[in-house]
């Protein structure tokens, strides 16, 4: 298919399998993303064939055959989104988009998970335009072409401390607890990061724990104290001051956000 200047957001939902389950075989006339909360998925498409694991993507071409080519016996759970191509209506496609690899992991799966469910909330009520849906289908893909970039332009050694941060986010872990491991003074570190992502190493721990909160907040059935401790919290009460001050609102306040959403179960 011709490539197109604009798309338009189709529909779009939350898919979980509590036991064995595998993909059917598919071709469709919009682009479809895929984004794995949950499990492996085990996908064939153009071709290859993907063990698409928790914070990674793909993205499907119109008129691709794809299939699952052998089952999860495993609980399984994923977003999907239709959108297709169009010649002038819709919103414009972000630069970038065409360029975009088929996989790829997510270096920040909070933002993207809160977009998609903000999308999904606005496509389920009715109080909302719908040409609303289209534009934040245009900043979800720009999110996602964002975290691609990033991920070749940062520094080495600043991605791989912000990657060993985002890989500790369950656990309570000091600016000296990182630089220990790598190494380095801890305000070297600070000056890194700070340089090429644009916030200090203080501020990335705070981050990530943030996100990974944020995470169990959209994707799990967790209670409050449950996510304190899977974070290294004794106490539920460190937690949620902790979740407040950074923000800005209160854990079950952003849990209740965007939460109408079409959900389909196997």
């Amino acid at each position: 298919m011709r490539k197109t200047d604009f798309f338009s957001f189709s529909n779009g939902g939350l898919f979980s399998s509590k036991g064995t389950w595998q993909h059917s075989e598919r071709m469709i006339d919009s682009y479809e993303l895929i984004i794995v909360t949950k499990g492996n998925l085990f996908m064939e498409y153009d071709g290859k064939k993907y063990s698409l694991s928790t914070g990674e993507c793909l993205i499907i071409a119109p008129g691709k055959l794809h299939r699952g080519y052998k089952p999860s016996n495993m609980s399984v759970e994923f977003y999907w989104l239709h959108f297709y191509p169009e010649e002038t209506k819709g919103v414009r496609i972000p630069p970038g988009f065409h360029e975009m690899p088929a996989v790829f992991s997510l270096k920040n799966a909070s933002t993207v998970i809160h977009t998609v469910r903000q999308l999904l909330h606005c496509s389920k009520t009715a109080t909302y335009p719908y040409e609303t849906c289209h534009h934040l289908a245009y900043i979800l893909f720009s999110e996602l072409i964002h975290q691609l970039k990033e991920e070749t332009s940062q520094n080495l050694l600043a991605a791989q401390v912000h990657e060993y941060i985002r890989s500790h986010a369950d656990i309570v872990l000091s600016a000296h607890d990182v630089a220990e491991h790598f190494s380095y003074n801890a305000d070297y570190l600070s000056r890194i990061l700070k340089k090429y992502l644009g916030y200090t190493l203080n501020q990335d721990i705070s981050r990530q724990r943030l996100n990974h909160a944020k995470l169990l907040l959209q994707t799990s059935n967790y209670t409050i104290e449950q996510i304190a401790h899977e974070l290294g919290y004794s106490d539920p009460n460190l937690f949620i001051k902790f979740f407040c001050y950074h923000a800005k609102t209160s854990p079950t306040a952003y849990r209740s956000s965007f939460s109408r959403l079409h959900t389909n179960h196997k």
